[in-house]
């Protein structure tokens, strides 16, 4: 076993003792056993040379006096462009780390083994492992050689030689879909879609709600209108339109045709608010009651119907009309006795915006008021929606920070 480190800019002469130039790079071709087979020589300029031509290493690297020069391959990567100093995400220990130095197996074949992660492959590179190491030793701080096997690791951009640990499906679940979501950003759509094929349709919805705009543009146009729909059908409304409004109108028509009446509907009216002040900010995701209903009938209602929501902070009360009349907070269900109906407590004297209300004034009801959200109604009190500080934090850091 020898370590990458050990022979990058060795000089490189041929058994007639004819100097061809240093070390450069190695290059392997990517399968389960990564196989060494060539090797670049940088003098005035770069050649690459077969590994098979190598015959021994002894200070210096002596190949044969008749080896000739070749080319880079499909499915090949550079050790020292595409691995070396490059970021992979160590889900077991969910830490993104950094590959410090490469191990190569040089009998009977060479071919790569894995990769140090450790502070003993910065060291390798200036000549320091053994002195440093020795003296931490004598203090008790001697650094943890940490190791990572080829088998665990999966190339998953070649041109921009980023790489990742293999992404098993049950790995996958310990990360937070924001995390994943921010990891996968560091790579490029083709490789996003590789990864979430390994991934159940909730689990892989939850990254694609997470991940940029662009990238769930991107996504969306990629994938079938059919496909795009079962993403939409589990994400958040809002979250889901965000999406649709960028997407050219025959694919947007194509993806609303695969859902369900219910959800085609209300996508609908959130694309058309999209061109009101207020309309890119809205969510339908609310709880709405009647005043007769009690807080048990209520609170069954919302075990029932409010599992997937993000937040539940309000139940907003509708008279026979679908006007809006009151509001009450999760926190005063909770006091009052379960047989208790909801107009002897909800709160009559309502905080309401419509369509055209400027987002800077909305912020500011909210902050004045002390809500997490705000009601949006149409001229006849019909409720549209509600507004968050989260759905319109974007805002807030855009214009007041």
């Amino acid at each position: 076993m020898i370590y990458f480190s050990e022979i990058l800019h060795k000089s490189i002469y041929t058994d007639q003792n004819s100097y061809l130039g240093r070390l450069k790079d190695l290059i392997f071709v990517v399968k389960d056993r990564p196989y060494i087979t060539k090797m670049v020589v940088g003098r005035e300029k770069e050649v690459v040379y077969p590994l098979s031509s190598l015959k021994s290493i002894n200070g210096k690297l002596i190949v044969s006096s008749d080896v000739q020069s070749t080319h880079l391959d499909e499915n090949e990567l550079y050790i020292s462009k595409n691995l070396l100093d490059q970021q992979i995400i160590d889900l077991a220990e969910n830490k993104v780390v950094r590959v410090n130095d490469v191990i190569l197996q040089n009998k009977p074949e060479w071919y790569l083994s894995g990769i140090d992660i450790s502070f003993y492959g910065i060291l390798r590179w200036f000549g320091l492992e053994k002195s440093i190491v020795s003296i931490m030793k004598l203090i008790s701080l001697a650094p943890v050689p940490e190791v990572l096997s080829w088998v665990d690791i999966q190339p998953l951009e070649l041109a921009r030689g980023r790489i990742k640990l293999k992404l098993e499906q049950e790995r996958l679940k310990k990360l937070r879909p924001e995390d994943l979501a921010d990891y996968l950003e560091l790579t490029n759509t083709e490789s996003i879609k590789k990864i979430l094929n390994t991934m159940d349709q909730q689990s892989a919805a939850m990254v694609i709600k997470n991940l940029n705009i662009n990238y769930q543009t991107e996504l969306f146009n990629i994938f079938s209108s059919e496909k795009a729909a079962s993403v939409v059908s589990l994400i958040e409304p809002d979250d889901a339109a965000d999406i649709l409004f960028t997407l050219d109108k025959q694919k947007r028509l194509e993806i609303l045709s695969f859902l369900s009446i219910e959800d085609r509907l209300e996508l609908e009216q959130l694309l058309n608010f999209a061109h009101t002040p207020i309309g890119e900010h809205i969510t339908t995701e609310f709880f709405t009651a009647f005043p007769n209903d009690t807080i048990k009938e209520v609170m069954r209602e919302i075990k029932n119907k409010t599992s997937n929501f993000e937040h539940l902070n309000y139940v907003y009360v509708l008279n026979q009309n679908k006007q809006l009349v009151g509001v009450c907070n999760m926190h005063e269900l909770l006091l009052n006795d379960e047989d208790t109906p909801l107009y002897k407590f909800m709160i009559t004297n309502l905080v309401a915006i419509n369509l055209t209300t400027p987002e800077e004034i909305a912020i500011s009801k909210m902050l004045k008021y002390k809500l997490y959200g705000l009601p949006v109604i149409d001229r006849e009190k019909h409720l549209l929606g509600m507004i968050t500080l989260d759905s319109i934090t974007g805002f807030l850091l855009e214009h007041f920070s």
